[in-house]
Order: C-alpha cells, then structure tokens, then sequence
C-alpha cells in the first residue's frame, strides 16, 4: 500500500483537489441561486420508499474515491491532463470528464434552481437512523442533472474500459451504481 501511494502520490493529490472542486462549486452554486422549481412528480410517488437501500447510497460515496483509485492502478492515462479544463473526449481522461460534468453542472443549478419535497421520516431502523443523518447533512436542492446518476454512468463506462479490472469488480460496480 505505501508502495502505491508513493508511486501515484500526484495523483491521488489530484484526485483529493478534483473531489473538493466538486464539493466547492456544489456548495457556492446555492449561494446564487433563485427560487428553486419543485421537481416532485406523479412518477417519483409511485417509486417506494426502502429504508434498506441506503446501504448503496453509502456504498457509492466510498466507490467515489474507490473508483478513481482502483482505474489508476491499471490505467495511469484515466487522470489525462487535470489543468486542461476542455471537454474531455476519450473515456480515459475520468478526472477531465469529472471537473467538466462539475462545472456543467454548477451552471446548471444557478440557472435551474431545483428541490423535491421529502416525506417526513420516521426514525425506527438503522436505514432510516442513516438517513435521517443524510437528510440533516444533504439538503434536497440542486437535483438536476443529477451528479449521482451521471457519475455512476461514468464510473460504469470507465470500469468496463479497463481491461485488467476483474470482471467481479466491475459487475459490483455496475450494480451498486445503478441501485
């Protein structure tokens, strides 16, 4: 393990500065928003609501770091060139594609403030302790695009890229990420 830090410290630095980008820009985008549309639909309230499945939701905040680490060590061309912030065109270049779908998506929330109305939660589980902390923690707001479905989507793609990550790693990617 220190072998790997040693040998990819640059990059995991650059993939620590490319998660606080993400949190910075998510955090300042509410500091000039308008008042945000409601997104509730018919088609959200027939979906149920499952306690448990916030065990992938937590899952996917670990496979955020994971992820990037575990492509980097099979494929050092995934960090492209970070400075570079053009849209990334080949699958490779994960951390370009990530800053740019972070940035597209910052514009996006300032122009189309969005929420969504939760349903009061009743705190009697584990699952529903957990995500009583999100729902403190995590305001509903900024959900569209959503940067939850459009990473998983390029976690997928940039998993099945690489050849040399093993096929059980990248259908439990594919699950998780999808759930």
């Amino acid at each position: 393990m220190k072998k790997y830090i040693k040998e990819n410290k640059n990059r995991i630095i650059i993939l620590i500065f490319s998660f606080l980008f993400q949190t910075s820009v998510y955090s300042i985008t509410k500091l000039f928003q308008g008042t945000p549309m409601h997104l509730n639909n018919y088609f959200d309230n027939m979906i149920p609501f499952i306690p448990a499945f916030v065990i992938f939701y937590v899952l996917w905040y670990l496979l955020l770091f994971l992820i990037p680490l575990l492509i980097l060590k099979y494929n050092k061309k995934v960090f492209g060139v970070i400075s570079n912030m053009t849209l990334a065109v080949e699958r490779r270049d994960l951390l370009q594609q990530f800053d740019c779908l972070v940035c597209n998506e910052g514009i996006i929330f300032i122009l189309l403030p969005t929420t969504m109305t939760r349903e009061p939660l009743v705190v009697d589980s584990i699952s529903t302790w957990i995500i009583n902390i999100i729902y403190k923690v995590d305001t509903p707001v900024n959900l569209f695009p959503s940067a939850h479905c459009a990473l998983a989507i390029l976690f997928i793609i940039s998993t099945l890229d690489v050849k040399e990550i093993k096929k059980e790693y990248k259908i439990l990617i594919t699950i998780t990420s999808v759930l």
